[in-house]
């Protein structure tokens, strides 16, 4: 497709992400969504084989879907996998590794700042162990998100403190404590590989996205191809919850059978670990700004159960310790902490 085409068809309101549910059936949404996008695929003379490949996914997550209401999880999970093995084979967008794209950097130069945000009740001086994940102990606490699953630890974090702290629920007067993530970028201190599936373009930003990002150029045709055939499954992660007072969230039905694919790609190669880049699907407010992480824990012996903390992400991490937000000038004495591993 053509780039003039490619951006204009992508700066549609019909196509804007995230997508407000209303309390509306994620099914019922989606596929009204994704007939929309077919149809403007259409208009703008998409050619054959591109249509079908969007297609192709449009169908498969809506199977997905609908084998999970009919309670097969696993028929549900084999379909969005056959989605993600095809676009990890052939799909620029989809899946990159951080140590290659950064290893121009040092963790000090690295221009990737990540931070945690965690509500507390008491002030005191808190660890960096209780600002990480969800201790395996603890893992009761662990209730379902968009990207993880109930009792199955993630670590969560955002490129700003105020992202992180909104994407928590906490209003500025609250209490809660904040570290500065950083990631372990010298190869000779951190052998382990680290993917990032990318959900975090929006369409409507995607014209200043690539010709703002190192990675993928708008000249680039395989780019256009990778993101016509990407965005069915960006804007599957990407439904609003607009309240959360429920026991199970249909929202989160494809980002978490996503997060199980990304599992399986740990688990067959243990000196990788996978995680997500996705924006923030709390509000449409475009003074949001920034970009959420989570990667899921990856190291737990079962059988001794020792460790509380997963051994793969302690490695990779540097953080500082938590300051309270009560602090005088607290982001600048966090930013000012020294980044160490939590072993």
């Amino acid at each position: 497709m053509d780039k003039e085409i490619f951006i204009k068809l992508f700066q549609q309101n019909r196509l804007e992400l995230p997508i407000k549910s209303d309390d509306r059936d994620v099914y019922s949404i989606l596929k009204y969504q994704f007939e929309e996008y077919k149809n403007l695929l259409r208009i703008n003379h998409v050619n054959d084989d591109e249509l079908k490949k969007a297609s192709v996914v449009c169908d498969s997550l809506l199977k997905a879907i609908e084998q999970y209401y009919l309670g097969t999880p696993v028929n549900a999970y084999q379909k969005v996998k056959k989605i993600l093995d095809k676009m990890n084979n052939r799909n620029q967008l989809i899946l990159y590794k951080k140590n290659e794209q950064f290893s121009k950097y040092s963790t000090n130069s690295d221009p990737l700042n990540l931070y945690r945000v965690r509500p507390v009740d008491e002030p005191r001086q808190y660890t960096r162990e209780e600002i990480f994940h969800v201790p395996f102990s603890r893992r009761r606490l662990v209730s379902a998100s968009r990207f993880s699953i109930a009792g199955y630890p993630s670590l969560y974090l955002g490129t700003s403190p105020d992202l992180s702290r909104i994407e928590t629920g906490l209003e500025k007067r609250d209490r809660y404590i904040v570290s500065k993530f950083k990631i372990e970028r010298e190869l000779n201190k951190c052998e382990t590989n680290i993917y990032v599936l990318n959900l975090a373009i929006k369409p409507n930003e995607i014209k200043n996205f690539v010709f703002s990002n190192d990675i993928y150029g708008i000249e680039d045709e395989r780019f256009r191809k990778s993101y016509i055939e990407a965005y069915p499954l960006i804007a599957a992660c990407s439904i609003m919850v607009e309240k959360k007072n429920k026991n199970f969230y249909p929202e989160y039905i494809i980002p978490q059978l996503v997060m199980q694919w990304l599992n399986e790609k740990a688990n067959q190669d243990k000196k990788s670990i996978y995680g997500v880049k996705y924006f923030t699907c709390r509000s449409k407010n475009p003074r949001i700004k920034g970009y959420n992480y989570v990667f899921p824990v990856q190291s737990y012996d079962i059988a001794r159960g020792v460790e509380d903390y997963c051994e793969v992400l302690s490695s990779i991490f540097k953080l500082t310790e938590p300051v309270s937000s009560t602090t005088d000038g607290f982001e600048d004495v966090m930013e000012q902490g020294l980044l160490r591993k939590l072993y």
